[in-house]
């Protein structure tokens, strides 16, 4: 079994105005918690990238759970006597646990990537995911910085590749990377991320990784999809402090 490093992502998390993940926060025991609204109005945080896009559909996400759903529903077997209400809970639980898998994995293919175009040690039978990245990246010729972490006076964020010229998201699934194609929160997390790292004509893409069929494949988003990125996700941060009242 390959054992892969684990990497903390910046989906759903805060940020220290001076870009310092503050994805935790101690209770009155002195206890490690996951940091809240709450304490993001005592502590003057601001939300991540990923929360505030957050705000928005997104049709392949979404597209993905029902079929996660779909898979639990045809692979459960409904026992004896059980109700419609108990069946349905325990089909949402397996879809649930199914996608949390999902994300460990991809979390941890992201960790193993990194570290390897870093020049640390990976496993021998991961390396595959990092020659998978070395195959899209090495044409572009780049000194990589990887997890950097930032903060505007809005937002922050923890970008997995980037350079002074290039801006660089990794995602991992199970779908052909021919199918592959870059959504609207792909547009508005490459917009965010080269204008929170003080970037705002960097190149930016998302290097599609499938580790079920061991293939990779790097698209560019172009120049005008970039700055309808940044119109969208403007638009849903001033949602965001709206709502919430940040």
């Amino acid at each position: 079994m390959i054992i892969l490093p684990t990497m903390p992502k910046e989906g759903g998390h805060w940020y220290t105005k001076a870009g310092t993940p503050a994805y935790t926060t101690k209770d009155k025991k002195g206890n490690e918690r996951n940091t809240t609204l709450r304490d993001a109005r005592k502590s003057n945080l601001v939300p991540s990238v990923t929360t505030i896009i957050n705000e928005s559909n997104k049709p392949g996400l979404v597209n993905w759970k029902m079929n996660q759903i779909l898979l639990s529903a045809l692979t459960l077997t409904r026992n004896s006597g059980e109700t419609d209400e108990a069946f349905m809970k325990r089909i949402r639980a397996d879809a649930a646990e199914q996608a949390k898998q999902a994300a460990e994995k991809g979390t941890m293919i992201h960790a193993c990537v990194e570290m390897g175009l870093q020049g640390e040690f990976v496993h021998e039978e991961a390396r595959i995911y990092v020659d998978l990245a070395r195959k899209e990246l090495d044409p572009l010729k780049q000194e990589w910085r990887h997890e950097k972490s930032f903060a505007t006076e809005f937002y922050g964020g923890k970008v997995d590749l980037h350079s002074d010229d290039y801006v660089i998201d990794i995602k991992t699934n199970e779908k052909p990377v021919a199918d592959a194609k870059l959504w609207d929160d792909h547009l508005q997390q490459l917009a965010a991320y080269r204008e929170g790292l003080q970037r705002p004509f960097a190149d930016c893409g998302i290097l599609f990784i499938n580790h079920k069929d061991r293939e990779s494949r790097l698209i560019m988003a172009e120049r005008k999809e970039l700055r309808r990125g940044l119109s969208m996700f403007n638009a849903l941060l001033d949602y965001y402090y709206a709502k919430t009242g940040l």
